[in-house]
């Protein structure tokens, strides 16, 4: 089982810790939770995205690899937040830690809502710790017909670090050449 703490400015996993602010964070990621599944360039915004096999995904920027965020996904089907790049992902073996709290694959949302810090709506849940912001993303459970059934369980955690990283504009993009 892996175990993984994510703290203000580092991602501990295994006891290693990966400073997510030096400049090989994305490279030293990849290599810890690796190896890399499969990248994807994300057309037009000049990022990409890497699937690795421990059941994580990393945004970075393609001009110098720097990291953006970090994605683990505890459900093989709902838990990539790019289904167009890998509708299917590995799954996390482990507990997310964050904040003192742990967070497993399928917990439930109930459960997680009554955390102290822990805020948001139904399905889309956040917790910050200075200029750690952690997204919950969770869904309900498919029946054997297809259908969502049941309490909403964890499928996916997002994190990013500082300000949030947006998208370049049009005008920005442009006046690069």
């Amino acid at each position: 089982m892996t175990a993984m703490v994510l703290s203000m400015d580092a991602v501990h996993v295994d006891g290693e810790r990966i400073d997510v602010r030096g400049p090989h964070a994305a490279m030293e990621l990849r290599r810890v939770l690796g190896p890399v599944v499969a990248t994807r360039p994300i057309e037009g915004v000049k990022r990409s995205v890497s699937l690795l096999a421990r059941g994580a995904i990393i945004l970075s920027e393609e001009r110098d690899d720097a990291f953006l965020s970090l994605v683990v996904c505890f459900d093989p089907d709902d838990g990539s937040p790019y289904p167009t790049f890998f509708p299917q992902v590995p799954t996390f073996a482990g507990a997310v830690e964050c904040a003192g709290h742990h967070f497993v694959a399928r917990e439930p949302e109930g459960s997680i809502s009554r955390l102290p810090g822990v805020h948001g709506f139904a399905g889309v849940l956040s917790l910050d710790q200075g200029d750690l912001h952690v997204g919950l993303h969770l869904k309900r459970p498919r029946n054997r017909f297809g259908k969502r059934a049941g309490t909403r369980q964890l499928v996916f955690v997002v994190a990013e670090w500082g300000e949030v990283k947006p998208f370049p504009s049009e005008t920005t993009r442009d006046q690069r050449g």
